[in-house]
């Protein structure tokens, strides 16, 4: 949810090229996704990239993102602005349960940088990593369906 709220920026298998088998494997690398939107001067677009990396068990990484300003709907060409670090959303995510969410996505807390926390969900799916919807959430918190307007592919 966080990602999805400030980006606006999983159980689904596949080898992820790492050869690891803890759960968080899956999830390893670079993410991005293109955000279009409109502007007085015209269309331009977002791109934002997800990194986890620093494994640190079999269900805890770091990520960090940056975002980089596009001049076209495209996220192609020529760059309005050089990537941007989002501190704002970087910090830890463990995975709390292995495919147990809708469609078999895992369950996450996201620790971010602040210190805030935050529960979502994951599902990685071939080169294609969803998160979870900002709402309906369950009991415990975590979003009851996956975004599907928002969909990273691994770079």
């Amino acid at each position: 949810m966080t990602l999805m709220l400030l980006t606006a920026c999983g159980g689904g298998g596949g080898d992820d090229g790492s050869g690891g088998t803890d759960p968080v494997d899956k999830f390893l690398g670079t993410w991005a996704v293109c955000i279009p939107f409109s502007t007085p001067a015209g269309q331009a677009s977002a791109r934002t990239a997800l990194t986890i990396s620093g494994k640190t068990s079999a269900t805890r990484v770091t990520f960090a993102t940056t975002v980089t300003a596009f001049p076209n709907a495209s996220c192609s060409g020529p760059v309005s602005s050089p990537a941007v670090a989002v501190n704002e959303l970087s910090g830890t995510v463990v995975i709390d349960a292995v495919g147990t969410g809708p469609a078999g996505a895992d369950k996450l807390t996201l620790t971010l940088a602040s210190g805030a926390t935050e529960k979502d969900i994951a599902l990685r799916s071939g080169n294609q990593l969803q998160f979870g919807n900002t709402s309906p959430v369950d009991a415990q918190g975590y979003p009851t369906t996956l975004a599907t307007d928002l969909i990273f592919t691994r770079q």
